[in-house]
């Protein structure tokens, strides 16, 4: 017997998620479609406590059949909040997820707009993630227009100065998310330079979904944000391995702070480190020669986090 019309369009149209879920295995493929990939259970579970629009997802046949309360509970949120599901064979995921088992279902998400950093550093409580065309509500932080008024300043706008996290080309997108998941943890913005991509779809994996807790930046080089930072008062730290200020005696003040963390192999660009207020270091035992990007980002916010409380 030959397949129906309607089986073929419906497999047609599985298909073409299939595609663009590919598509954004990579930085030029997500590009290209403006999304970004979901796998996994928690993954969605986090999406959907955010009033994440999840636009459509595969989900495996024995996934869909899946009788625990969790995996009923997250199909029905899915389909109350308007996502196209899409129920294929088991190996299809499979093959998508490599054999990763974090739950047999795949998505894809609209890369959200990029929200102001003024916006975000001065009433970071009000910033959210995907408010599709109107990312930040920036109302307690009105920007004047009127001619002479100075520009807005980090600590403007009813809010606590903000704390940024920027990961500088960090190539590793593992370790991307956990930059981004220790952001979260210490109250701070995540901001991404160059080839640092929050939203590959290890990173984030390996946020396990606090990727939608709030706004994430990126910026193409680094110039722009430093000139905007500058603009804003912003105090600018940049994490060194050896010959920085010991990170107790760190310059910290009222004024909102932008911690730059360069790569594991490479640290900071020297025209980052050159544009610092201060080059930070973490002291260390003699024997040991660096941390990890990830583990130093932690040991920053929380040092950052108690000299301000």
């Amino acid at each position: 017997m030959a397949p129906s019309p309607d089986s073929d369009s419906r497999a047609s149209a599985w298909r073409g998620v299939e595609v663009d879920i590919r598509r954004a295995a990579s930085a030029g493929g997500r590009a290209d479609i403006g999304r970004f990939s979901l796998e996994g259970t928690r993954i969605f579970e986090r999406a959907l406590e955010a009033g994440v629009p999840v636009e459509v997802a595969l989900v495996a046949e024995g996934y869909q059949d899946d009788p625990s309360e969790r995996v009923r509970r997250l199909i029905a949120g899915l389909e109350r909040a308007g996502c196209v599901l899409h129920t294929v064979a088991d190996e299809v995921v499979e093959r998508l997820t490599e054999g990763r088992g974090n739950g047999a279902i795949l998505g894809l998400v609209r890369i959200p707009e990029q929200p102001g950093l003024a916006a975000v550093l001065a009433v970071r409580s009000q910033a959210h993630l995907h408010r599709p065309r109107r990312p930040l509500d920036v109302s307690q932080a009105p920007l004047s227009t009127e001619p002479g008024t100075p520009p807005p300043t980090a600590e403007a706008g009813g809010g606590e100065p903000g704390t940024l996290l920027v990961g500088v080309e960090i190539e590793d997108p593992g370790n991307v998310g956990a930059m981004v998941r220790t952001a979260r943890a210490s109250g701070a913005v995540f901001a991404a330079v160059g080839i640092t991509d929050p939203f590959h779809p290890k990173a984030v994996r390996t946020s396990m979904g606090n990727l939608f807790k709030g706004p994430t930046l990126r910026f193409a080089t680094a110039a722009p944000l430093l000139a905007e930072l500058r603009t804003l008062g912003v105090r600018t730290l940049g994490a060194v391995a050896r010959g920085g200020v010991p990170l107790h005696e760190a310059p910290v003040d009222a004024r909102a702070v932008a911690v730059f963390m360069g790569s594991e192999a490479f640290g900071l660009p020297e025209e980052v480190t050159r544009a610092m207020d201060a080059l930070v270091t973490i002291p260390m035992a003699a024997e040991v020669s660096s941390l990890s990007v990830n583990a130093a980002a932690a040991v920053f916010l929380y040092e950052l986090r108690r000299r301000s409380v």
